[in-house]
């Protein structure tokens, strides 16, 4: 069990510009079969959710899980430059 932790974060500046964004909000886009398959899945956990009684899920849930307590949690300043740009960046080497 830790007393007292500590992180320290230093400065950083992001730039980003609309093309990235559209890039990275395609990688998570999904089919809308790869969607109904998803739903398909999250229901058939849901069912075997409700078949278990809640007692058995209740003793698997607080075995598993391991907690960390502090007296003290110290954050350093933390600060972040975004810069937004509607069009493309072009870096000048």
């Amino acid at each position: 069990m830790f007393r007292y932790c500590k992180l320290l974060v230093q400065e950083f500046a992001v730039k980003v510009d609309q093309g990235f964004l559209i890039a990275v909000l395609s990688m998570f886009e999904m089919s809308a079969a790869d969607e109904e398959s998803r739903r398909l899945v999250a229901f058939q956990h849901d069912r075997q959710v409700v078949d278990k009684s809640l007692r058995d899920d209740m003793v698997h849930t607080t075995a598993g899980t391991a907690k960390n307590f502090y007296d003290m949690l110290h954050f350093s300043p933390l600060k972040v430059c975004i810069h937004y740009v509607t069009g493309r960046i072009c870096e000048k080497s």
